[in-house]
């Protein structure tokens, strides 16, 4: 960097390589920044998401497919007075036509006033989390089932054995 890089340029640079995603958006939910490590967990590209209303790009939903609209958004809660800062985790459509678990934590961005103008959002891909205690609860259900089962065919059998 010389001498001539502005403090934006650098705190820039900065957010935009960043292990984590860091996405910020305007109060109508346009996406004003979208870093490097955002790209590599939404498999979204800079320019196709700069601008553009996140709900509309992401799809997020719940595992049951319900659709976060923008009265669920946990950006659009800030805005509305709902939270003061907040964390979920959303399965959203990547750019690449695949779903992915992603842990998003928002928090505002205030003008010297303190009035909301943007909301800045960390997003981490919890994908391999989520797979690891899908499975473990898979294993602990199946586990309980086999119980179940032997205790049935025990007591089952003893009044036949009778």
């Amino acid at each position: 960097m010389g001498t001539t890089d502005t403090l934006t340029d650098i705190l820039n640079q900065a957010l935009d390589f960043v292990s984590k995603g860091i996405m910020i958006q305007d109060i109508n939910r346009r996406v004003v920044f979208f870093n490097h490590a955002c790209e590599e967990i939404t498999k979204w590209s800079r320019a196709n998401v700069l601008g553009k209303d996140c709900g509309d790009i992401f799809l997020c939903h719940t595992s049951t497919g319900m659709c976060l609209t923008e009265k669920f958004c946990p950006g659009m809660e800030i805005f509305h007075g709902g939270l003061s800062q907040g964390s979920r985790e959303l399965l959203i459509r990547r750019g690449d036509g695949t779903e992915s678990w992603v842990k998003m934590s928002v928090s505002p961005i205030k003008n010297t006033e303190g009035k909301e103008t943007h909301i800045v959002s960390i997003i981490e891909d919890i994908s391999n989390i989520k797979r690891f205690s899908d499975e473990v609860l898979r294993s602990k259900t199946l586990s309980t089932l086999g119980a179940f089962a032997a205790e049935l065919a025990h007591e089952v059998k003893n009044p036949l054995n009778a």
